[in-house]
Order: C-alpha cells, then structure tokens, then sequence
C-alpha cells in the first residue's frame, strides 16, 4: 500500500505544510559500562545513555567503548509503538593477550613457588573445600565447590538489594566468624561491583525501573550473574537480551550448565548470586523482590526466585543453595 501526502496551499507565500507526516518513535540506548559511543546506520549519533527519534523502519545499532568488544544489534520501528524503544546492551571487556614471554633466563622456582596453587584447583580452607576461579598478584578469587547450606537471600518481605539483604549480613558476620583468626587476617576485603541485571526491562511490565545499585565493601559475598558467565563459560547469551515478554526465554541454558551444577546435602540444588533479577513496582500485589539464581541443572535463572521463599528443586522445600566467595591471601 502506498503512502498519500496532501500539503495545503492557500497562496504562493504560505510554506508548505505537511500534515501527514510518518510519526517518530524515540529510541532510549544506554550500555553497561555508560558512555560507549552509539552508532544507527553508520552514523555517530552520541554517547550512551541517549534519546534518538526515528521514523518507521530497520536500524542498525552498533556501541563501541575502549578495550571493550564492539557489540552490534538490528532495530525495528513501526511506528506505532506506544511508548519509548529502551535496549540496554551489555559490553562485554577485552581480554588481553597474556604477555609475550622475556628472553631473559628463568630461574629455577623455589619450592615455595612450585607449589603455588592454579587456577581452577581445589583447596582447603576453613572448613571447606574451595575452587580457585581467578588469581591476581599474590590474591586468588576461590568460591566454595559445593553447596555449603540453604539460606533465604533477605529474611523480611520487603523491598531489597544485595546492600541490605540479610545473606550479606550474615557472610560478613556469622559465617566469617567461623575463621580463625590468621585465616580471617588472610580474607580480603573488597569492593564488590553490583551490576543491575541487563534483561530486567523485558521480564515483568511491572517492574520498577533499576538504574543502578549501590556498590559494597564485603569480605564474604555471592558471585554476580557476569562473574558467574566469566568464570564458568560465556556463550553470549546474556549479552543477547530477549524481547520483552518473551514467555520462556528468561533463562541462560548452555554448554557450559554441567560446569555451574552444585551439590549440597541433597544433590545437585539451585544456587543464589546476588544481582537482583526484578523488584516489583510498589502497587503490584506481591512486591516481593527476586534474585537470580543458577538452577539445579546449571541454567541461569534470570527472572529469579523470591528473595524471601524457598525454593523447590526436585520436590524439596528448603532455602537457596549458599556458596561463599572470597578473596583469599596466598602468601599469609
């Protein structure tokens, strides 16, 4: 079908007026981290988070930031769209080359040195055992392998994030208590970067609108949905955000589940991270929060479970799976 456009003139003064014209629809484009270079059709348009009004048709989008991978996307404007176009793209870091090796001599390691533990090995410490998912300097990142006991994420039904639940309390009171104290001297405390969770505008109308959460200093802490896919395997999904209201698509299922199933006292049970999947706008009728979890299978759960119910795996009533991170001093 095609378009008719009727312009109006009166006389050969009046401009021409068109009255007809293909409506715009505005684009709302931000990026984690901010301030990426935004691209539509080649065309440098400014740094996120912006506003951009479009007429009906196909766009492609490309965000470019510094040491971080140029991630591409494809927009289709009707025109009839009721409210604002919101994509939220997730930039994803670069990895470096490890350096090229000096021609210098290597000195024979000492015995110190050749004991020195690795990535991916299990240790001992406390009274569990811990897998090692990143060193860095004489620190290594370790997480407990299996699932050490079952916790609700916040005790209260109300409102909350990973900086007032009552899980994070505990870990940093209570659970790391448990050390003595040389081992507590060898827990670092650390700035924990809490992330929203990139496919909450899709999950629920209904949500409230999450633009950031606050950062915390914590000694014990949960892995965030991004440490989990860096450190258990990426396949890019959570970079590719479905479209809202996609019904069964709000889970990341890949190659790498065997990699991020847990046992605990039952089997195999789902897991808490601590980035929050959605919080309910305060007239819905349950406004209880959810968090993401890793399911029994190893999926990732990223519309969550109640931050204050149980959960129910495999027919069983208990709390999430607890597995403890911590940065841990290799040379106390």
């Amino acid at each position: 079908m095609c378009k008719v456009y009727w312009w109006a003139i009166p006389n050969e003064n009046t401009p021409f007026i068109n009255t007809f014209a293909p409506p715009e629809s505005t684009l709302v484009l931000s990026t984690l981290p901010t301030n990426a270079e935004i691209y539509i059709d080649n065309a440098f348009v400014g740094h996120s988070t912006l506003t951009h009004n479009v007429l009906p048709g196909t766009y492609n989008i490309v965000a470019r930031l510094p040491d971080h991978d140029e991630t591409r996307m494809s927009i289709t404007v009707t025109g009839h769209e009721t409210e604002d176009i919101v994509r939220h793209i997730l930039l994803t870091p670069i990895q470096s080359p490890p350096p090229s090796p000096t021609p210098t001599p290597t000195p024979s390691p000492s015995p110190t040195s050749a004991l020195r533990p690795s990535v991916g090995q299990i240790i001992e410490f406390g009274d569990h055992d811990w897998r090692i998912l990143d060193i860095q300097g004489s620190y290594a990142l370790i997480i407990t392998e299996n699932i050490i006991e079952y916790r609700v994420y916040h005790d209260r039904d109300e409102d909350v994030t990973w900086e007032l639940s009552s899980i994070r309390q505990y870990l940093n009171s209570e659970f790391y208590s448990r050390f003595s104290h040389p081992e507590q001297a060898r827990i670092r405390q650390t700035m924990v970067i809490n992330n929203v969770n990139p496919w909450f505008e899709v999950i629920n109308p209904w949500v409230v609108s999450l633009t950031s959460e606050n950062n915390t200093n914590d000694r014990i802490f949960l892995l965030s949905v991004e440490e989990v896919v860096r450190y258990f395997g990426d396949s890019r999904q959570l970079q590719n955000i479905p479209e809202r209201n996609s019904m069964g698509s709000y889970w990341i299922s890949d190659s790498y589940n065997n990699a991020r199933i847990a046992v605990g006292s039952e089997g195999a049970a789902s897991w808490w991270l601590r980035t929050m999947a959605i919080r309910y706008n305060e007239n819905f009728i349950n406004a209880i929060p959810r968090v993401i979890r890793v399911g029994a299978h190893g999926d990732i759960d990223m519309a969550g479970s109640y931050a204050t119910r149980i959960l129910f795996d495999g027919g069983g009533n208990r709390g999430g799976g607890v597995r403890p991170a911590l940065w841990l001093n290799l040379e106390p």
